[in-house]
């Protein structure tokens, strides 16, 4: 039970956190009802018994989500230090995150567009985005590295066999 804690506290942060995300694109009111779901959704209900990274890639999602919106709306050096260890923290602990990072990414490119500043703002969205930019292909070379090994020694998927 005490090493599903984590999954269960990931879960339960994230509720709070998509609330704080509802508020960053709609009034209060209508925000209200986003923890609502969350909560009630049985498969948040799922990865928060489980003892897989499933419910704090929700949670580092919202963070992601949260960092970046806030960013489009006042790109500083803060809010860009945010987006780096989110995007840091949330590659190195899912790598599927890369995918929803660049969708992020694109939605950034578009709206800075829009910035007082956009090449101060372009800037700094770069500069925050090199960090995870070098995590993921570190591990994505890893993940590349070990698939081909297997693929050309196809005995090392096989289970180790002593014979006497």
């Amino acid at each position: 039970a005490i090493l599903r804690m984590p999954g269960a506290l990931a879960s339960m942060l994230s509720i709070p956190l998509c609330y704080v995300l509802a508020r960053e694109f709609t009034a209060s009111r209508a925000a209200l009802l986003v923890p609502l779901l969350v909560a009630c959704s049985p498969t948040q209900i799922v990865y928060a018994q489980q003892l897989r990274e499933y419910s704090l890639t929700v949670c580092l999602a919202a963070l992601l989500a949260i960092s970046c919106a806030r960013f489009i709306r006042a790109p500083h050096r803060r809010s860009a230090i945010w987006i780096a260890i989110t995007a840091v923290v949330s590659v190195a602990t899912q790598y599927g995150l890369g995918l929803f990072l660049a969708g992020l990414n694109l939605v950034c490119l578009v709206a800075l567009r829009r910035s007082p500043e956009p090449r101060r703002a372009y800037a700094l969205w770069f500069m925050a985005q090199l960090p995870a930019a070098v995590v993921a292909a570190a591990i994505m070379t890893r993940v590349c590295q070990l698939r081909c090994w297997a693929f050309m020694l196809p005995e090392l998927e096989e289970p180790l066999v002593l014979r006497g």
